[in-house]
């Protein structure tokens, strides 16, 4: 039950106290209201200490202040008439329910509390014993409920009176052991592992604070304990352990410099990975922590653990190292829509989808103030010029101007309280806690701001600026007009209306002697005269505009961001006349969108984010890239920068994006930056059978492939003349081919330097392959003798055509075109994947659209097995995702993306292929990646949801579905025999143990395409298998989460990887992710050093 006066309510009650009008009131009042928590008898009670002093209260905030810090302070002398009928309320409950009322002593303000909290502190085994002993403190009006709806559960709430009250009953060794009683109680249910505590939304959140109220200092240990710092981040995320890392640094750390150093390290790996463990919740922070440098203290943490339990599968990863560029981080449990500094870099506005605007503290994540009169999505903040203020733009279609003045409170030794009167040093529930609910309302929230809106309810403001002097605003409308306000007195008044243009104005800006109105609409700007609104000049831009940037220090240079490029247009002026407009091309991202971009407040650099995770900074004057940042953790919605001079990193920014998060970073642009070639996700990986180091042919950025040990460059090729599509090595892995752009393909011998051109595809090269010539009879041969036998290669363009090269002689396998159709008509059909089929020394090829055909090496001519022989307009309605042949060559399964597979039994007779239909299935999500077991009885099948459905090819039936991925699975690759692990790959690397995969109780959205396949209740017989494995290290693997047959997970840095490569023992991993960062990945042994 909410309770208590609404804001509204309260400045009437104090407008009446003081004689006058609610609008003359200063922001102070409502600051004394949330202080209160809107308690009626607290505001009457402060209302009538406010009348005597009317004529003061109106004309100063002096007094306001004291009283507002009386109320910070906890001074609840203030209150203490209100005691005495506490006590009697109290005094009437029963000595048993009056005793375990006391226990709520050690709870602060605001707190949200759960029946499993009470559960815990008062020892009782029914959780529903405990719902009714807090109905009885609720039906005396000592607590209030809430029923939340997202965590399932009534929650528990008492006001700061009555907290304060019973705080006050306590002397100081009294309250200490409550708050020893307390922690005594969660390690007991937590088997003396702080580890195991239950995420009950509170202990997480506040173990640290009982440890210091308990003097419990040398339980602080356990923030250097991974396992908890993991349950920690997986039940709450980051911000609040860092928080907890700030708040007892002294008792963490006990101001020893190792441990200093330490913790600094700790500091670094939670910014670094914490995101991730919090976002991927079958991420381990061990496996994690074995990434790190060797030397730091978290890998040889992790790596001390990950000994002591051989149970689990750990992996000993070689992964990039992340720079942390960002300091803060604020975790928001809603949309983010907007964001930009204060004139305090730690101080930051945040303007959310539901129309909110928040100031935060960022450093300690501290809600400071809510400003609130926007009924829909925030589309922008500006900074006022004096820093006194800001404006907001919303999708209401109106612009507001707020002040900032006087709604932080300072204590004498610079310490700030929220509006709540929480501190950095006892940060608000509200922000500690997942879906904190306040039981004494934010409903009926004054609206402070001016407000601009227009006449014609048809139209709304869409866009906004400050002149430099401040005391004007210009905005762009929907209906194309531009509209410039004075918002210098309390109403704003237009003194300006431009003609309006035939589209929505986008952008719009003052020029930097406020003389100027420049803003844009589609592809245009135009500069109009700002006193009288003459128009002076228009630019046309290639590409409609999203975001139009003046350029401080530079009266006759903007800034035009568009999809996909950033343009500069600077002119000449003399008076009024504009002359000479040019526009240079900063930028042209191709495929990748900008999406929102700031200027530094120097006119230095420009800063822009794009689709591609990126946020890049140009030097403005060079036009050239200074800094990259990948940012994986969310598209960037919005961008501010802050220059400081008096920290060493000088330039700051602030991100907002939609993964609910605000972070701040700190960059150095460097004019001298390099621009280094990195890694593409273009690769092969080539493994000798006694090692565990790969040989790696990879691409770079200056179109070239280096070929490394490891990490270790061998050698890198010269610039290829096209650019380079696929690499792939030989069979002895002394050579790599490398298919161009241009169709070309080349060899490159890296032993002794050479190159050779083998053929040309004519078109884009899509796929290589070597296959073994070797016949099914010869495979025990020798592998000296199996490297001597000719191999082939083969290559496929983006056309469809498929040319080998074998024995020293290129053979093109033109696709036999259609009756009556010329060949240069012949459709273009890519192929999907080929295969060399041993037994009949002939290629099979599947292409995109459903067609399978058989090959001759040695003429060239083909047998359509699958598909039209005449047209092939009836299977252009097929797309084949992906395709793949068990290893006996019997069947052969491909996947389309209308969510359908079929397998196909293979046969050779006489050297001739042919493929019966064997079975198939329809589900609802696109498939995109495949593979057979090794002894083709189960086929696994990778979804665009990002599910892996395990396939019984025997009883024709799913076995069972692994949940994990977020984005689709785009490759799968299974172990050796005899084990049943299959590895997925996707924005995570997976390995799963089949033989503990749970069977699927009722398999969903599938449609059954076979009446053969009867719906019976089977599982593969693989337990036996499983116990002669001769792959010693994946015996008696466990998983480590609710998923017994998930054995790992990692996340990559990049947004993800599509290939991986196991070495011939299947112990070692290599993959490269879809931004260029490699991972050498090899099972961590015990006798690891």
């Amino acid at each position: 039950v909410k309770g208590g006066f609404t804001e509204e309510e309260t400045l009437l009650l104090f407008a009446n106290s003081l004689k006058s009008t609610v609008n003359k009131l200063p922001i102070q009042a409502t600051r004394i209201h949330y202080l209160c928590k809107g308690e009626p008898i607290l505001i009457a009670l402060i209302g009538g200490l406010l009348e005597p002093y009317g004529d003061d209260l109106l004309r100063h905030s002096d007094r306001w202040e004291y009283y507002i810090k009386r109320l910070t302070r906890k001074d609840y002398n203030l209150k203490a008439q209100l005691f005495g009928a506490i006590s009697l309320c109290i005094e009437r409950l029963n000595p048993e329910l009056r005793d375990l009322y006391q226990y709520f002593a050690v709870f602060v303000e605001d707190v949200n509390i759960t029946p499993q909290v009470m559960q815990t502190i008062w020892k009782v085994d029914d959780i529903y014993v405990v719902q009714d002993k807090m109905t009885e403190l609720q039906n005396k009006s000592l607590i209030v409920s809430y029923y939340n709806k997202e965590l399932k559960t009534y929650v528990y709430g008492i006001h700061d009176l009555f907290l304060a009250y019973l705080k006050q009953q306590l002397n100081s060794s009294e309250l200490i052991e409550q708050h020893r009683k307390l922690v005594s109680a969660y390690k007991s249910i937590a088997n003396n592992n702080f580890a195991n505590l239950p995420n009950d939304n509170y202990i997480f959140q506040y173990i640290g604070y009982h440890l210091k109220e308990a003097q419990l200092y040398d339980e602080f240990k356990i923030y250097f304990d991974l396992n908890f710092i993991g349950a920690k981040i997986k039940a709450i995320g980051t911000a609040d352990l860092l928080r907890d890392f700030h708040l007892y640094k002294e008792f963490i750390t006990r101001n020893e410099e190792s441990l200093l150093l330490k913790l600094d390290q700790y500091i670094q790996f939670v910014k670094a990975k914490g995101h991730d463990l919090f976002k991927y919740k079958d991420t381990d922070i061990i496996q994690c922590g074995l990434g790190q440098n060797k030397e730091s203290s978290v890998y040889k943490a992790a790596l001390t653990i990950a000994k002591e339990n051989p149970k689990f599968l750990y992996l000993q990863l070689q992964a990039p190292q992340e720079n942390v560029y960002f300091t803060h981080t604020l975790d928001l449990h809603h949309d983010v829509a907007a964001a930009c500094f204060t004139t305090d870099a730690n101080k930051v506005l945040v303007g959310m989808q539901n129309g909110d605007i928040t100031l935060w503290e960022q450093a300690y994540n501290q809600k400071l103030y809510v400003f609130s009169g926007h009924t829909e999505s925030i589309t922008n903040l500006q900074l006022s010029p004096d820093g006194k203020g800001f404006l907001s733009i919303s999708d209401d279609g109106t612009v507001k101007i707020w002040s900032l003045e006087g709604v932080v409170t300072f204590t004498s030794n610079g310490e700030v309280y929220d509006e709540n009167g929480f501190s950095a040093n006892a940060p608000s529930p509200r922000v500690k806690q997942s879906h904190w609910t306040n039981f004494y309302g934010d409903s009926g929230r004054v609206d402070h701001s001016k407000t601009c809106k227009l006449a014609d309810e048809n139209d709304k403001l869409i866009s906004a600026s400050y002149s430099n002097e401040g005391d004007k605003i210009v905005t762009g409308c929907f209906s194309g007009r531009v509209v410039i306000w004075n918002i210098a007195n309390d109403e704003p008044k237009i003194v300006q209306d431009i003609a309006r243009r035939s589209d929505p104005i986008t952008c719009v800006t003052f020029s930097n002697d406020d003389s100027l109105i420049i803003f844009s609409w589609d592809k245009n700007i135009c500069i109009h005269y700002a006193d009288t609104g003459e128009f002076l000049s228009q630019f046309c831009n290639n590409f409609p505009i999203k975001l139009l940037l003046f350029v401080p220090e530079f009266d006759t240079t903007l800034i035009a961001i568009n999809s996909s490029t950033i343009t500069m247009w600077t002119w000449n002026q003399i008076g009024l006349k504009i002359l000479e407009p040019s526009m240079t091309l900063l930028d042209d991202r191709g495929q990748a969108n900008f999406l929102c971009g700031a200027l530094t407040s120097d006119g230095t650099y420009l800063v822009a984010a794009s689709t591609d995770h990126y946020i890049r900074m140009w030097h403005i004057g060079t036009a050239k890239i200074v800094q990259e940042i990948l940012n994986n953790k969310g598209l960037i919605i919005c961008l501010d920068t802050f220059y400081d001079d008096t920290k060493n990193t000088v330039h700051m920014l602030l991100s907002g994006s939609d993964d609910n998060t605000v972070k701040q970073w700190h960059i150095q642009p460097v004019l001298q930056y390099k621009d280094t070639a990195t890694l593409l996700p273009i690769f092969d990986c080539f493994w000798n059978y006694y090692s565990s180091t790969p040989r790696i042919a990879v691409v770079n950025t200056s179109n070239r492939v280096q070929v490394m040990n490891g990490h270790s460059l061998i050698i890198e090729t010269d610039r290829m003349r096209s650019p380079i599509k696929a690499v792939r090595f030989s069979l002895c892995g002394n050579k790599i081919a490398i298919g161009l752009e241009n169709g070309d393909i080349m060899e490159f011998d890296y032993k002794n330097r050479h190159y050779e051109t083998l053929m040309s595809l004519h078109d884009s090269v899509v796929l290589l392959k070597y296959f073994s010539a070797v016949k099914d009879g010869c495979q025990n041969c020798s592998k000296n003798d199996l490297l001597l036998e000719t191999a082939l290669l083969v290559a496929t363009a983006q056309n469809g055509w498929v040319t080998i090269y074998k024995n020293g002689r290129a053979l093109c396998l033109i696709q036999p075109s259609p009756s009556n159709v010329s060949l240069k008509q012949v459709p273009i059909v890519p192929i999907v994947q080929c295969f060399y089929i041993r037994a009949a020394e002939m290629l099979l090829s599947v292409s995109e659209n459903r067609t399978i055909k058989s090959w001759n090496l040695e003429d060239g001519s083909c047998s359509i097995l699958i598909g039209d022989k005449i047209s092939e307009k009836e299977s252009s309605n097929y797309v084949v995702t992906m395709a793949t042949i068990s290893k006996d060559q019997s069947l052969l399964a491909i996947t389309m993306a209308d969510g359908c597979f079929e397998i196909y039994s293979l046969d050779v007779n006489n050297s001739v292929i042919s493929l019966t239909w064997n079975q198939g299935k329809c589900f609802e999500s696109p498939l995109r990646s495949c593979r057979f077991s090794h002894n083709g009885k189960i086929l696994a099948l990778g979804q665009d949801n990002g599910n892996i459905v395990i396939w019984s090819v025997d009883s024709k039936i799913s076995m069972g579905t692994l949940y994990l991925h977020k984005s689709w699975v785009r490759y799968l690759l299974f172990s050796p025999a005899p084990a049943l692990i299959l590895i997925s790959v996707g924005e995570q690397l997976a390995w799963w143990d089949l033989t503990k995969l749970p069977q699927d109780k009722h398999p969903k959205n599938c449609r059954r395409w076979s009446n053969s396949a009867k719906k019976r209740n089977l599982t593969i017989d693989v337990t036996a298998q499983m116990s002669n494995l001769n792959l010693g290290l994946w015996n008696d693997k466990e998983g480590r989460t609710d998923k017994p047959h998930l054995l790992s997970a990692i996340k990559l840095r990049g947004l993800h990887s599509t290939y991986i490569s196991a070495s011939h023992d299947f112990t070692s991993f290599f993959t490269i992710d879809k931004n260029g960062y490699l991972y050498i990945m090899e099972i961590l042994r015990q006798n690891f050093g």
